[in-house]
């Protein structure tokens, strides 16, 4: 009888954490809401809920949960505005202040994408309104 003398590992078995169990403690929550109703029909913010909302169907829930986040800094820094007053200087201020609160690029430049599919489509439908009044 030959007796194996290898000592043999403990096994651990660590349970994955869900994405619920590695958020931090004290999440910090943010004021601004993401209901169409809450804001007037040519502010930033009313955009930027109907984009989402567009959206909620067509991408993968934890891309979602991220764009709400994101939707959120918008609507906290610029939502006020109107629409049709965007311009590059606008979108440059919000970067600064992003910039300066310590907001990482990634989350600034996913913001970046909402706004710039924001104004794509207010250009789309602006262009659709001139030409309907043309013909």
């Amino acid at each position: 009888m030959v007796i194996n003398n290898v000592k043999h590992k403990k096994r651990v078995n660590r349970k994955l954490k869900s994405k619920v169990q590695t958020r931090r403690k004290g999440t910090r929550k943010s004021k601004a809401s993401l209901e169409m109703h809450d804001y007037p029909t040519s502010s930033l913010s009313y955009a930027v809920c109907k984009y989402l909302q567009l959206k909620k169907f067509e991408v993968a829930e934890s891309t979602y949960q991220s764009m709400k986040t994101h939707a959120r800094h918008i609507i906290s820094h610029v939502g006020q505005i109107r629409v049709c007053d965007m311009s590059t200087a606008t979108i440059d201020e919000f970067k600064l202040k992003m910039l300066n609160k310590g907001s990482k690029g990634k989350v600034i430049n996913s913001c970046y994408t909402i706004l710039r599919e924001i104004c794509e489509r207010s250009a789309r439908k602006l262009e659709k309104i001139v030409y309907s009044n043309l013909i």
